[in-house]
């Protein structure tokens, strides 16, 4: 039978960043650079194609202005340690799956093709489905945002 000492010196070994808890954590600090570009895009596009489909062309910015501002919050938790990290990045990850599926949509609504949503679309379904149940279940993840 484990002693509470055993089982604590078990836990210090699956605390901190490593292990897999590192993809995320890239990901993490890479997404509001690619969402600012995305963004960027976004407004170039908004000012081109405002009158044909200005529901789109709002939706895009307002969405990915939206995920920033959460992925900003995300880096935020992040480096306190914050033990509502994990379940903000779950929600990030949700809602981007939530988001692209919206697009396809949209898009298809106004008879135009969601094909180049489809890459997209897999990337947000197997990220979410492999780190929402990490953040949720992983010892390390418990163990390393306690704040």
């Amino acid at each position: 039978m484990e002693t509470s000492k055993e089982i604590d010196l078990e836990n210090k070994d699956l605390a901190g960043v490593g292990g897999w808890l590192i993809l995320p954590a890239i990901g993490t600090f890479l997404w509001p650079v690619l969402l600012a570009n995305a963004l960027f895009d976004s407004f170039s596009l908004l000012r081109q194609a405002a009158r044909q489909v200005p529901d789109i062309a709002i939706f895009d910015v307002a969405t990915l202005s939206l995920l920033f501002g959460i992925s900003l919050w995300a880096i935020y938790l992040f480096l306190k340690r914050d033990k509502r990290y994990p379940a903000v990045f779950s929600i990030l990850l949700g809602l981007n799956l939530v988001i692209v599926i919206l697009g396809a949509i949209l898009l298809t609504s106004h008879g135009l093709s969601s094909r180049s949503l489809i890459p997209g679309l897999f990337r947000a379904a197997i990220s979410s489905g492999i780190w929402i149940p990490y953040m949720r279940y992983s010892k390390r993840v418990k163990n390393t945002f306690v704040n």
